[in-house]
């Protein structure tokens, strides 16, 4: 579900569905918080490694991947998890001979 919120109400109503599989919902809690735009991940060269740089916002955390082809089942952790507070933040990884397709994991 997506809801819009445009400053002029301070209301946010949730119809309860009896129908299944949603009768028996019960909302107890809301928390509403802002969603990020894509990240755009910048990649340059030093030495031995790609150097993956990319723009944070504080309160969230960020941790880059990588898989060798989009294939593959599974992404891989590249370095440790970076916690976001407004600046460009830069994660190294070693080149190696396979080429390698990267993302940003936003928490």
């Amino acid at each position: 579900m997506s809801v819009t919120l445009d400053g002029n109400t301070n209301t946010l109503k949730l119809v309860r569905d009896g129908t299944a599989p949603f009768a028996d919902v019960n909302v107890n809690f809301l928390m509403l918080v802002p969603a990020l735009g894509p990240v755009t991940l910048k990649a340059t060269i030093a030495g031995g490694n790609v150097n993956i740089s990319f723009p944070t916002q504080s309160g969230y955390t960020y941790q880059i991947e990588s898989k060798i082809n989009l294939t593959d089942p599974t992404w891989n952790n590249v370095g440790s998890a970076v916690t976001g507070d407004g600046t460009v933040k830069t994660v190294p990884d070693l080149i190696s001979n396979a080429g390698r397709y990267y993302r940003a994991r936003i928490q």
